[in-house]
C-alpha cells in the first residue's frame, strides 16, 4: 500500500471467512466514512480461507480516497488471520491500526472519534461499545427475548465502561478486536502479535491486551466510537448462545 505523505496512516483491518453478505454491508459502510483531516485511511481485509473468493469484489470497491487491498490466509484460525492483517498494516507504516469483526456496521463518526481518543490523549490501545442489533425482525418469542437480553448485556457493559472511565480506572478496560485501535509504533517495538498457538481456542485478542498492559501500554476508551453487531435468525437461539457463551468461558480461563 502506498500513501501520501500526511499528519497519519490508519489501515482498517476486517478478516473474513465465508461470510460476503455481512462482509459487504461492512465495506459500504466503510467505504462511506469520513476520514479524520490530513490521515490516509485503507481498509485490509483478509480471508482466512484456501481461495480468494472475494477479491474481485474488494479490488472492485478501491478507489483513491479510500483503497481496499485484499490478502489471503490459507492457515485456518482466527489469530493467523488478524496477524496477517497487522503485518499488512504495519508494514504499510501505519500510525494506528484498528480491527473490526465482518459481522459488524461502524456508526458514521467511528473512525474520527476513535483516532481522537488515541491521539489526543496518546493511547496505545482504544476502543468503544458494540451493540447488537437484529439482521431481520424477530419472528418467535424466543429471539425477541434473546435480543432483548444481549441489548440489555451490551448496555450494562457500556455503563460499567463509562463508570470505570469517570473513576480513574480506564487502564482496566477490557478492549477486544471488535472494536480496537493500537498504535503501531508500540507493536512493532514490543514485538506484539496474536498468540497463533490459541489457533481455534478463542481468546488471542484478551491475550494480547493484557500483554499490551504488561508491556506499559495505555488502554483509553472512547464510549462515542459504537459499532453494531448483527445477529442473523440463527444467532438468536438458546442453543447458538449456550455454546458461545460456554466458549467464550472456557477461552478466558485458558487466557
Amino acid at each position: 500500500m502506498n500513501f501520501e505523505l500526511s499528519q497519519g496512516r490508519l489501515v482498517v483491518c476486517v478478516i473474513t471467512r465465508g461470510r460476503a453478505a455481512s462482509l459487504f454491508r461492512l465495506l459500504d459502510a466503510l467505504e462511506r466514512l469520513p476520514s479524520p483531516a490530513d490521515v490516509d485511511v485503507a481498509v485490509v481485509i483478509v480471508e482466512n480461507d484456501d481461495s480468494a473468493t472475494m477479491r474481485d469484489e474488494v479490488q472492485r470497491r478501491s478507489r483513491t480516497d479510500r483503497r481496499f487491498v485484499h490478502g489471503l490466509q490459507p492457515a485456518l484460525g482466527i489469530p493467523f488471520a488478524r496477524n496477517a492483517a497487522l503485518r499488512m498494516a504495519l508494514d504499510a507504516q501505519a500510525s494506528y491500526v484498528a480491527f473490526i469483526d465482518d459481522d459488524e456496521v461502524p456508526t458514521d463518526n467511528w473512525l474520527l472519534v476513535l483516532w481522537e481518543k488515541a491521539c489526543s490523549g496518546r493511547y496505545d490501545l482504544v476502543g468503544g461499545p458494540v451493540e447488537p442489533v437484529a439482521v431481520e425482525p424477530p419472528r418467535t418469542w424466543t429471539e425477541q427475548q434473546l435480543l432483548a437480553g444481549l441489548q440489555a448485556q451490551a448496555a450494562d457493559s457500556r455503563r460499567k465502561a463509562s463508570l470505570r472511565c469517570s473513576q480513574g480506572r480506564e487502564a482496566g478496560q477490557f478492549v477486544a478486536t471488535s472494536n480496537w485501535m493500537a498504535r503501531g509504533d508500540f507493536i512493532r517495538q514490543h514485538g506484539l502479535a496474536f498468540d497463533e498457538s490459541m489457533g481455534f481456542s478463542g481468546g488471542t485478542d484478551l491475550k494480547f491486551y493484557r500483554e499490551l498492559r504488561r508491556a506499559g501500554g495505555r488502554v483509553g476508551w472512547c464510549d462515542a466510537a459504537v459499532v453494531q453487531e448483527g445477529l442473523a435468525p440463527g444467532r438468536l437461539t438458546l442453543g447458538y448462545q449456550y455454546r458461545r457463551a460456554r466458549d467464550q468461558a472456557v477461552s478466558n480461563f485458558g487466557v
